[in-house]
């Protein structure tokens, strides 16, 4: 949920007065916004680190093919042939 989210959510007439009856608030609000955001943003950038690990892990754990060379199967026909 984004701060603007949040704020828009608020009544304004609700929040006007609880401010007014407790201007201090106001201050610690706006103090408050910067850590925030900064919250917001580091959350955004390790979410964004985790999928690309994820991508990176499942390509490099994809299963391989399991079928043989064609040099291994050419070997084996020879020496099958040999018996």
């Amino acid at each position: 949920m984004r701060i603007s989210q949040v704020l828009a959510g608020f009544e304004p007439a609700a929040l006007v007065q609880a401010l007014q009856k407790q201007p201090q608030a106001f201050v610690r609000l706006v103090q408050t916004l910067p850590s925030l955001s900064r919250g917001g943003m580091d959350c955004e950038r390790l979410l964004v680190e985790f999928a690309e690990r994820k991508a990176s892990l499942e390509k490099d754990t994809a299963p391989k093919s399991r079928s043989l060379s064609s040099r291994t199967q050419s070997y084996v026909e020879q020496k099958l042939n040999l018996l």
